[in-house]
């Protein structure tokens, strides 16, 4: 079996932003990097994973894969030094519009984590010295890492308090690897439509009606701006005057992506991503992550036509010798929406170990990682009843 772990930023949690769940605080990151290699486990590169799913007598003894979603900043200043140290191989996959376009490398002395100066996403020169140390392989995670609206259904409205960040994102592209140092809230015109939406190369996009965008936005503008969300019932309100604004079309299958519109769009994403990628770090792309861990069989097939040799999920699976190796899963460890919304750093790392265990076949990983949940969601529900912490997925609703 060959778990592969994934994580995302390796900074202090930022309680105030959409994204701080994503964050596992350094220190707990160099416990489990320790642990690696006190516990004989095998830190192996994907290219050697993927090679050992299809002849196993490539493998070690107790291997495991360790990777980096969306190449924030942090782990060129915090995780690096840390993998450096334990000499852990590691694969970053960074969306090429996330990647910040300045020269140089930033110092990382005198950035503590939790620092301002610590947010962001890494540059190419960041990228290309990781990879010079031998440690770290830089792979893709598409071109944009984009949102898109895929339905006329209005799910809500920006509001001061609104965490629809992918409005950000359609309406400054440019900005990308800024966004987490702005307030980016504050970007959004008070107003516009949150459509149905989901991740850019999974479903066909929705092309949706500007009038309603355009009449909700001066609605708010010319009743208070921000006071305007003090009234009761301003969504049913908001409601009210999208559909006096509606087009008589807005309903009509004309206004969703043609396949061959939706085809030429997702090998965009796809070709595109990996020939910059080649271009900047010089070698062969091989490997593209799933944004958010969505696909489908069809945009899996057009990965290996732009020239993927694997794609990877986020599907809560080890790998085993036996299952396609075109398709690799990757393992959660509590480092998502449901564990890290508190302080529980020692049960972090029981789920870890456990994982660990359960990954490679001990009925004892499986107690340690039950425990470890349990104990967590409960934390979790006394903050929460508390109202100390606010769960992602009541952020996520809220925008």
């Amino acid at each position: 079996m060959i778990p592969i772990l994934i994580y995302h930023s390796i900074n202090e949690p930022r309680r105030d932003h959409v994204w701080g769940v994503l964050s596992l605080p350094p220190a707990v990151f160099a416990r489990q990097m320790e642990y690696l290699r006190r516990a004989g486990l095998a830190p192996i590169t994907l290219q050697e994973a993927y090679e050992g799913l299809q002849n196993p007598a490539l493998l070690p003894p107790n291997p495991v894969v360790v990777t980096f979603d969306d190449g924030y900043l942090d782990n060129w200043l915090f995780a690096f030094p840390i993998l450096e140290k334990y000499r852990i191989p590691a694969t970053v996959f960074p969306p090429n519009a996330f990647i910040d376009r300045r020269p140089g490398l930033r110092e990382r002395r005198g950035i503590a984590p939790g620092d301002p100066a610590s947010y962001g996403f890494m540059s190419f020169d960041e990228l290309r010295q990781m990879e010079a140390s031998g440690l770290v392989r830089i792979e893709s995670h598409s071109m944009t890492h984009g949102e898109i609206t895929v339905g006329p259904r209005i799910l809500d409205f920006h509001h001061p308090d609104g965490d629809a960040y992918w409005l950000y994102w359609q309406m400054f592209p440019e900005r990308k690897p800024g966004w987490l140092t702005v307030d980016y809230r504050a970007e959004i015109p008070l107003g516009v439509p949150v459509y149905q939406h989901t991740y850019a190369m999974v479903e066909r996009a929705w092309n949706t009606p500007g009038e309603e965008r355009q009449a909700c936005i001066e609605h708010v503008a010319g009743n208070g701006g921000s006071a305007f969300f003090q009234r009761v019932g301003w969504r049913e309100e908001l409601r009210a005057v999208a559909a006096e604004a509606a087009p008589s079309d807005r309903d009509s299958q004309e206004r969703r992506e043609s396949e061959a519109a939706y085809r030429e769009r997702v090998m965009r994403e796809l070709r595109d991503s990996r020939r910059e990628l080649e271009e900047a770090m010089g070698h062969e792309v091989r490997f593209l992550c799933w944004p958010c861990g969505l696909y489908n069989e069809t945009i899996r097939a057009w990965a290996q036509e732009a020239g993927f040799w694997a794609t990877l999920t986020c599907d809560q699976h080890s790998n085993h010798p036996a299952q396609d190796p075109t398709l690799l899963h990757r393992l959660y460890f509590g480092q998502d929406e449901r564990y890290l919304r508190s302080p529980t750093n020692r049960l972090l790392n029981l789920r870890f170990r456990g994982t660990l265990k359960s990954a490679h076949g001990s009925p004892v990983g499986k107690i340690m990682t039950v425990a470890a949940n349990r104990s967590m969601a409960l934390i979790d529900l006394a903050r929460r009843k508390a109202g100390k912490t606010r769960s992602y997925r009541a952020i996520k609703a809220s925008g």
